[in-house]
């Protein structure tokens, strides 16, 4: 009895939902309340530190994280075993030195940078407009330095000493100081990939257009193991996509 109770519910409601839709569509105002609601113009917009995420500083000391609000963005650091929190720089200072160095007005309450690389504990390194910099926590000196553009199809292990790439949908690694190169797997073929991933926001365009390219590995902190996914696409149907 209970079974056909809920049966009938479910469809006077499905119906009643149905001849709602029927009798008011949609208009482009709907459509931009409901762009209102995706998840990059919520977070931190109209929800603020809805996931915090932890970095480990590169010495197991502690980590840093970033908390936000309407007005500000601020750079924050645990240090172990005594919890301490407190600031990961003095962001005052800091917006004044990429002040004189970019010539534009900086905000210490918004710096132009999400993400910043611990070197240890006397130094840390960020971009921001392009530009590389590495800032001296003790001395307070700003610095530009030249690095290579990163390579997104490569990933350097964390001793350096190797190089993780995908080549005709196969893992290899090389050597950096020998060059010598070992290849992982060898089944890997055209929609059945070896260190790649499936972007959902991936646009192919055309009825035969190319998936765009992707690469992803990790390492094991101890540069020892070597993790990566299979994208397997050989049953995948399209999803069509009307703009």
């Amino acid at each position: 009895m209970n079974r056909i109770v809920v049966f009938f519910c479910a469809t006077a409601f499905i119906q009643l939902y149905s001849s709602a839709v029927h009798s008011q569509q949609p208009s482009k105002d709907d459509y931009k309340r409901a762009v209102g609601f995706l998840w990059q113009n919520v977070n931190n917009k109209k929800a603020f530190n809805i996931s915090v995420r932890p970095n480990w500083l590169g010495d197991s000391t502690g980590f840093w994280f970033v908390i936000r609000g309407k007005e500000e963005k601020t750079f924050m650091k645990i240090s172990l075993p005594k919890l301490k929190k407190e600031p990961l720089f003095d962001h005052l200072r800091l917006a004044g030195l990429l002040r004189d160095s970019l010539h534009q007005e900086v905000k210490a309450n918004d710096l132009p940078f999400n993400t910043v690389e611990y070197v240890n504990k006397d130094h840390i390194r960020f971009i921001t407009k392009d530009k590389n910099y590495e800032l001296d926590l003790k001395t307070y000196q700003l610095k530009g330095i030249k690095t290579d553009p990163p390579n997104s199809f490569e990933s350097k292990s964390p001793d350096g000493k190797w190089i993780a790439y995908a080549e005709n949908y196969n893992l290899y690694v090389k050597s950096v100081q020998s060059g010598a190169i070992r290849q992982f797997s060898t089944d890997g073929k055209k929609n059945f990939e070896y260190a790649t991933f499936y972007g959902w926001s991936d646009i192919m365009e055309g009825e035969s257009g190319e998936r765009p390219k992707h690469f992803r590995v990790n390492w094991s902190g101890d540069s020892k193991y070597l993790q990566a996914f299979i994208c397997d696409l050989r049953n995948a149907r399209k999803m069509y996509l009307l703009d």
